[in-house]
């Protein structure tokens, strides 16, 4: 009968947690951000994965995501969606809360449920009211499920048995499961101070200290050797805060932490009921800060293992996760208080059980007839049902999902790109009708945030607009938007944000070629550039030489003076004429394998002379669409192709490939319910033959090569880090393409952050190094390489080590290969500072001052370079340089360049001339001091000022 009124107590609190959540779900669907941008990412992986086929097997390993894969086949990758799987969390977490707060000594204390829910009761107001409750729940559920087990187990340190802690270690340890370091602050920790202090106050410590001294100094020198050259970069990693931004984080604390349990008081009228609650919830949580300053207090004085387990960890977690909160990281913003969001169920269960303990049966209570009417519950019940908002289940629009309904309607409007907070949460409010990618500008470039486009559906689906929000824009702005992609079509405003609407796939910036674009223009007469125009004879024709063009469909509008049908392209390349009018007509040209130098022929077909002002391509298709078959044959180019499906319940197709007879091994990108893609690398140009094997229903076969980036140049090949090159992570190594290059020269330019030259070689035929090149630039953000080859390089590489070592790692965002232009010579633009390993000195390299300091007699020599011929400018920067002596040499300093001339000079920089007709090996400076006054050097610049060849 005892256990039988226990099950029903704890199903009472069961629905009592099920009210607190639906009251949660109605509070999160009024916000006035309804799904914040990490929502939508949670949204969009889950599709990926379902629908796409774009498996992680550590995904599952996460109890959580089995119940957001269930409720996501229920419902969808929509807002509902969301909103239930955080009630469902919300629902875990609070239950177990009221269930440590009101159960005491085998039985429940109902008089406080009212006390708890009305503490509880989230808020919606501000950007912390909620959003700190939905986050890092995994690693609030496992110490709340540790803290039930100990309730149930007696709550009693000594009726914990060893079986008992080796059940709570398990269960403490699958928080690993989540990969969420927060883990270690909300449960390990605590729960390891615990035992410190237990053991401490029970002498242990004191008696064993040389031991313990010896096995911790032990630890930590063995994990110094283990652990010295590892750097924790994932989820959570952070740096202590400085002084002044402790402050900060007190500041914006102290307001999430308010939010968080609905406390409206800030900015609010005094004289108002609502206010008063507020304040009433204030004195709450007051009292639940006492609680733990109380609990402390025990602890020391009857010491731990006399004060409830729950009460005891629980009150050590409290100023664990706050101090861990506060010198933890900068924090920004108030939904910052997401990282200490388990003070909001430990001072729950806190208040409440102090004040079981404190109010005696008598106290508080009024005898009425045969009724006990307890006040405190009273005053909660009335409180909850006066400030509780109506439970509507619906809510109002607010300007976000105005921005949704306005792209969702709008039947111009087809996929989209936007920042990232913007694209998440418009593509999960239209529930991915239309479909919003995140990117962020970067370097006079529009980068994706997602690397892989077309990752949800059809490869032809056409990305026409861009959201732009005035405050959370990532860089994105109408001035930029318009000086890389042009004038827009239209523009529409939905509160801050702004949708520019293009008439042209914005993926591919559109190539514009005017009359004095000669690197793209050929003809076969001289040219004639007139009136900005370029003049072509009856019978004549101009070329455009070397595009670079993926699989798919692009069209050619071509403007100037002519008659209709004056201009044509030649019939080989199969284009299609769409429009011909008096000065304009337009072709669309379907490419059906990479083409890297693709020419195309324009012909005056007319008998007059045809004045052309400007030819602009852009791409119409991503792909070549393929009918439904199960063997294809396609003649295709080298590079890297995809084939893709599209239908229902199609899981189970398959490709296969054959070159020229021989199997080529595909890469598996997607294998999902309406998503199936297979890549492969084409090494030469021949014969593909395709086998397919279809399940389900098939709606759309296609191939494509992957849109690589915004460059549209003459002879380049876009390498970014998910296509051409790999990564081993484990090694931090980058690596690839492994291209074939003819007898030539070319240029290997890398983009990135904290490039090295000690970080960067290449390497031919499997892994020989090749040293055959010219370092051209050396900046930062930029090297450029000059590629000698004299005779067909196979298998070559470009190689960068180094990638996410260090917190100032190298990070590389693309290189491009390009075969140098004849035409003009390499441009030479070398910095070297104090530091590089390439400069030598006998003199001190000073750290903290960032120069070398030579004193009398001392030198500085290096880098020993090689330049090509030509004219150079050398810049040296440092304190009384023109005391120092100043020469350059090649050939290890054997030979002295005597053309070295000093240009210019000022207090902290010396310019110098220099000019060489044979190409230069093992170049040096060298700097000496013979003076009695210090000199010091913080660097040197050697720029090319050899002309173009043309001019």
């Amino acid at each position: 009968m005892k256990n039988k009124k226990k099950a029903v107590s704890i199903l009472i609190l069961i629905m009592v947690g099920m009210v607190c959540a639906l009251y949660f779900y109605n509070e999160l669907i009024h916000m006035e951000i309804p799904i914040h941008s990490d929502d939508a990412g949670s949204a969009t992986d889950l599709r990926d994965m379902i629908e796409m086929g774009n498996w992680r097997w550590s995904y599952w390993l996460s109890p959580f995501n089995w119940i957001n894969a269930g409720l996501y086949l229920i419902l969808g990758p929509c807002e509902i969606f969301l909103q239930t799987f955080f009630s469902v969390k919300y629902f875990i977490c609070i239950t177990m809360a009221l269930l440590l707060a009101v159960y005491r000594k085998e039985k429940v204390e109902w008089w406080i449920v009212p006390v708890f829910v009305f503490c509880s009761m989230p808020g919606c107001f501000g950007t912390a009211s909620i959003q700190p409750l939905k986050f890092h729940v995994w690693t609030i559920v496992v110490p709340l499920v540790c803290l039930v087990y100990i309730l149930f187990r007696g709550n009693d340190l000594h009726q914990i048995q060893k079986k008992d802690i080796c059940i709570l270690a398990i269960i403490s340890l699958i928080g690993i499961a989540e990969k969420d370091i927060l883990i270690a602050v909300n449960c390990w920790l605590p729960f390891l101070l615990y035992w410190v202090i237990y053991f401490i106050q029970c002498g242990v410590v004191k008696k064993y200290i040389k031991q313990i001294l010896l096995v911790g100094m032990s630890g930590l020198i063995l994990g110094k050797l283990v652990f010295e050259t590892y750097v924790y970069g994932g989820y959570g990693a952070s740096t202590f805060v400085t002084i002044g931004e402790l402050g900060e984080n007190i500041q914006v604390g102290i307001s999430g932490l308010l939010s968080m349990f609905n406390i409206n008081l800030i900015g609010n009228d005094v004289l108002q009921y609502n206010t008063v609650i507020a304040f009433l919830r204030l004195l709450f949580l007051l009292m639940a800060f006492a609680v733990v300053g109380a609990r402390v207090k025990e602890i020391r004085v009857k010491k731990i293992e006399n004060v409830s387990m729950v009460d005891a960890i629980m009150t050590i977690s409290v100023p664990v996760v706050l101090v861990i909160y506060l010198i933890g990281g900068k924090r920004e913003d108030d939904i910052s208080i997401r990282y200490a969001a388990y003070v909001y169920y430990a001072l729950l269960v806190l208040l409440c059980r102090k004040m079981c303990e404190v109010v005696q049966k008598d106290q508080f209570e009024l005898q009425i007839k045969s009724c006990r009417i307890n006040m405190v519950s009273a005053f909660c019940v009335v409180a909850i049902i006066v400030s509780a908002d109506p439970v509507t289940f619906t809510r109002e629009e607010n300007e976000t999902d105005i921005l949704a309904e306005t792209i969702a309607s709008n039947e111009q409007l087809e996929c989209g790109r936007g920042s990232f907070w913007q694209a998440g949460v418009v593509s999960c409010l239209t529930g991915y009708q239309k479909e919003v990618q995140a990117a962020e500008w970067s370097q006079d470039q529009v980068v994706p945030f997602l690397s892989v486009w077309d990752s949800y559906g059809d490869g032809n689906k056409k990305y026409n607009f861009f959201v732009v929000n005035e405050e959370k824009n990532f860089g994105i702005t109408e001035k930029n938007l318009i000086e890389l992609f042009g004038d827009y079509e239209q523009k529409y405003s939905v509160g801050d944000n702004s949708i520019f609407l293009y008439d042209y796939d914005i993926r591919t910036a559109p190539l514009v070629i005017k009359a004095d674009s000669l690197n793209y223009i050929g003809s076969e007469h001289e040219l004639k550039v007139k009136n900005e125009c370029i003049q072509v004879a009856s019978g004549e024709y101009i070329q455009i030489n070397n595009l670079y063009v993926t699989a798919g469909k692009i069209r050619l509008i071509i403007d100037g003076t002519f008659d209709k049908d004056a201009v044509q392209i030649e019939q080989e390349l199969g284009a299609e004429m769409i429009q011909s009018a008096r000065n304009k007509c337009e072709y669309e040209i379907e490419v059906a394998q990479l083409n890297d130098a693709m020419n195309i022929q324009l012909n005056n077909v007319s008998e007059k002379n045809v004045q052309i002002k400007d030819i602009r391509i852009e791409r119409v298709d991503n792909s070549i669409e393929l009918e439904q078959a199960s063997e294809y044959k396609l003649y295709l180019t080298p590079g890297y192709y995809v084939f893709n499906v599209i239908g229902n319940g199609i899981r189970k197709s398959e490709f296969a490939f054959k070159l020229d007879g021989k199997i080529i091994e595909p890469e598996v990108i997607k294998a999902g319910r309406q998503k199936v893609s297979y890549a492969i690398s084409i090494p030469l140009e021949g014969e593909l033959e395709v086998t397919f094997k279809s399940s389900g229903e098939i709606q759309k076969i296609y191939y494509q090569n992957e849109i690589q980036g915004y460059l549209v140049n003459p002879k380049k090949v876009v390498y970014t880090t998910d296509y051409g090159i790999k990564i081993n992570k484990k090694a931090s190594l980058l690596y690839g393409p492994y291209a074939q290059l003819e007898s030539g020269k070319y240029l290997v330019d890398i983009y990135g952050e904290n490039l090295a030259q000690d970080n960067i070689y290449f390497t031919c035929d499997g892994g020989t190094r090749y040293d055959r090149y010219t370092v051209l630039q050396n900046q930062e953000d930029h090297f450029e390489y000059e590629i000698i080859a004299d005779e067909t390089v196979n298998n070559f590489e470009v190689i960068i080590t180094g990638i996410g070592n260090e917190e100032q790692s190298t990070k590389v965002n693309y290189y491009v290969l390009s075969e140098e232009d004849e035409n003009t010579d390499p441009v030479i633009n070398l910095r070297y500072l104090y530091n590089d390993r390439n400069i030598y000195t006998s003199g001190e390299k000073n750290d903290k001052d960032e120069q070398i300091v030579l004193k009398n007699g001392d030198i500085c020599f290096g880098p020993y370079i090689d330049l090509p011929s030509g004219t150079y400018q050398l810049d040296l920067y440092g304190d009384n340089l023109q005391q120092a002596e100043v020469k350059i040499t090649e050939q290890d300093g054997t030979v002295v360049i005597d053309s070295l001339k000093e240009i210019a000079e000022s207090e902290q920089m010396l310019r110098f001339s220099f000019e060489s007709e044979n190409d230069l090996e093992k170049f040096e400076v060298v700097v000496t001091n013979a003076d009695q006054k210090q000199v010091t050097l913080q660097g040197y610049n050697i720029k090319s000022l050899t002309l173009d060849k043309n001019e």
